[in-house]
């Protein structure tokens, strides 16, 4: 396998968003699946219920491809750590995990 020497930049944010990733990534691919409901996917209306969301929205979200999904034929179908992951992945940060990171209380450097 060659390395490129490219050199990618990437924000604070982004990459720990590629760690977390990775990180879950790995795990999962780690721990055996279980064959019990936690991998059993979600219908509109459940998804909609566990989201606590109206399902026009969820449709909203999976027409404009704002949240993962599955769909065969007609039928939309959704997985828990997929979404769980989804939720988490937009997570905003307090003021005090930005003022941590180095930016003042006006956005700017400090």
């Amino acid at each position: 396998m060659e390395i490129s020497s490219k050199l990618i930049l990437v924000t604070p944010e982004e990459l720990v968003s590629l760690i977390q990733h990775s990180v879950r990534q790995v795990i999962a691919e780690q721990t055996p699946k279980s064959l019990g409901t936690a991998d059993k996917p979600l219908s509109i209306d459940e998804a909609s219920s566990f989201l606590n969301i109206p399902k026009s929205t969820l449709y909203q979200f999976t027409s404009s491809r704002k949240i993962p999904f599955q769909k065969i034929g007609k039928k939309i179908l959704f997985f828990k750590a997929d979404l769980i992951q989804w939720v988490e992945s937009g997570k905003k940060k307090t003021r005090k995990e930005i003022e941590e990171e180095g930016f003042g209380k006006k956005g700017g450097l400090r």
